[in-house]
């Protein structure tokens, strides 16, 4: 098994320098508490629906505003997304892009979404058995 060296293969920090109406910004990738934040708020609320994962669409453009201010920074501070929510629709749509590329967040990997499937199978799997046997869930008459 080879060795992981972050340092020797050149994975540093992504920091991108952005100005906009004067001020100087700096689109940082996500810390993973950060990219924590974004997917679950993303995926809250969210469905099964015939055995696929429906998103829960008026989170969607809340999230990209949640992910931009997770990595846009001004000096030492966090951008608020309330902020983020003022400013046009274009800019925050190209700080989101750019944000989900350099943190990886915008394509699953094969593993990712395999794992995804066979934690939902087994939620859906629970869900099933509890509906089929009430006496599992405490329904059961007695």
């Amino acid at each position: 098994m080879s060795e992981i060296d972050f340092d020797r293969d050149g994975l540093d920090l992504i920091e991108i320098p952005v100005t906009y109406r004067g001020k100087q910004y700096v689109l940082r990738e996500a810390s993973e508490a950060g990219a924590v934040r974004y997917s679950n708020y993303r995926l809250k609320d969210s469905r099964l629906d015939r055995d696929k994962l429906v998103l829960n669409m008026d989170r969607v453009g809340e999230s990209h505003a949640i992910l931009v201010s997770e990595c846009l920074w001004e000096g030492d501070l966090q951008v608020p997304v309330e902020v983020i929510r003022g400013w046009p629709s274009r800019i925050t749509r190209k700080l989101f892009n750019k944000a989900e590329e350099i943190s990886e967040l915008g394509r699953d990997t094969e593993e990712d979404l395999v794992k995804q499937i066979n934690l939902l199978q087994e939620q859906l799997a629970k869900v099933r058995s509890e509906k089929e046997d009430p006496e599992k869930n405490g329904l059961g008459v007695t």
